[in-house]
């Protein structure tokens, strides 16, 4: 936005000088977008603040490209990066688990729930992702989350249940409908949901 034609020609920059830009979720813009902004508001800026997590999503255009550089992975800048070290959202069997295997054991979790039944891995070994379009399906997977949304919806429990892809979405909410479960708003790939907030719990499988 800022960097739009229209919002310089409005004067609106000129009565409010950009002096301070915060920028959220900034590991999903890749580096040279930021050109526009720094090179028309260089002489104002006096502060950016980047909010963000490379190691959860890429630049956007990452996968069509290959490798492009997070904000985050700029060497003359990680000595200032501040490392928020404590999740308050997810289970601390959850929590305890990313931390092990993405922060190296630096991420810290402050929750309730503490149950080791919160994080149960379901190992689906003959399961195969195969092509479909221009994403992918894994039929395996989708039985298995089946027979568990059977288990879910017997006892009572709400489920949601999150995937990566678009396709395999598709193939879960025919197989759940098919099997007479619910099914709607109940398959979203993983840039849907995010920053979904049901107030209801809910058991989610990948």
């Amino acid at each position: 936005m800022l960097s739009t034609q229209r919002l310089v020609t409005s004067g609106y920059t000129r009565l409010v000088p950009v002096e301070t830009v915060i920028i959220d979720e900034a590991s999903q813009i890749e580096v040279g977008d930021y050109l526009p902004l720094l090179g028309r508001f260089s002489h104002s800026i006096k502060k950016l603040v980047f909010i963000g997590d490379h190691k959860q999503l890429a630049p956007f255009g990452q996968d069509d490209l290959g490798e492009l550089p997070s904000i985050f992975e700029m060497q003359h800048l990680q000595q200032d990066a501040l490392f928020l070290d404590t999740q308050y959202r997810m289970p601390k069997p959850v929590g305890t688990f990313i931390s092990k295997h993405v922060y190296n054991g630096r991420l810290k979790t402050s929750h309730e729930v503490t149950s080791r039944r919160s994080c149960i891995l379901v190992d689906i070994h003959h399961g195969k992702e195969t092509k479909s379009n221009n994403s992918w399906i894994n039929v395996a997977e989708a039985d298995a989350i089946v027979v568990i949304a059977r288990k879910f919806h017997a006892e009572g429990k709400t489920f949601r249940v999150i995937t990566p892809y678009d396709a395999q979405r598709n193939l879960l909410e025919q197989r759940l409908k098919g099997a007479r479960l619910p099914w709607e708003n109940r398959c979203f790939n993983v840039d849907s949901f995010q920053g979904n907030c049901k107030s209801e719990s809910s058991g989610q499988t990948n």
